[in-house]
């Protein structure tokens, strides 16, 4: 009966540890879309996590006003509320997914900054945009 009980003490013991020194595998995300956006406009602001996810956005359905879509350059920023936002880099995005790697804990978001490889004048629309964190 004592290594019965034992058992599950070490069972218990064991599980608990074991969901305390897991690594978060996932933040979060989002799922949406785009209409019309043009140069310069941003997404949502979302909060990065310590975890070990990359941080990416997948574009589906895409289309170009007025011509016929090519691609987006999208610009992932770490927002701050008292400096100017920080550059975590471009990624020409071929409606398909764009990946930034792990980020650092900090509030994000991706914006426009061409489409087709001009940065006037054209408008961006996409049926899915799934972004995760």
């Amino acid at each position: 009966m004592l290594s019965l009980k034992r058992a599950a003490v070490v069972g218990v013991v064991s599980f608990t540890a074991a969901l305390i020194a897991a690594p978060a595998y996932a933040n979060g995300g989002f799922n949406s879309y785009i209409s019309g956006w043009g140069t310069g406009h941003n997404s949502r602001t979302w909060t990065e996590g310590n975890d070990t996810v990359a941080t990416s956005v997948a574009l589906s359905g895409c289309s170009a006003s007025g011509a016929k879509f090519a691609n987006v350059t999208l610009q992932l920023s770490q927002v701050h509320s008292l400096t100017p936002d920080t550059d975590e880099g471009h990624k020409v995005n071929y409606c398909r997914t764009s990946s930034w790697g792990r980020q650092s804990a900090a509030d994000c978001r991706f914006a426009v900054v061409d489409i087709n490889g001009s940065d006037y004048g054209l408008q961006v629309s996409a049926k899915g945009v799934s972004v995760q964190y």
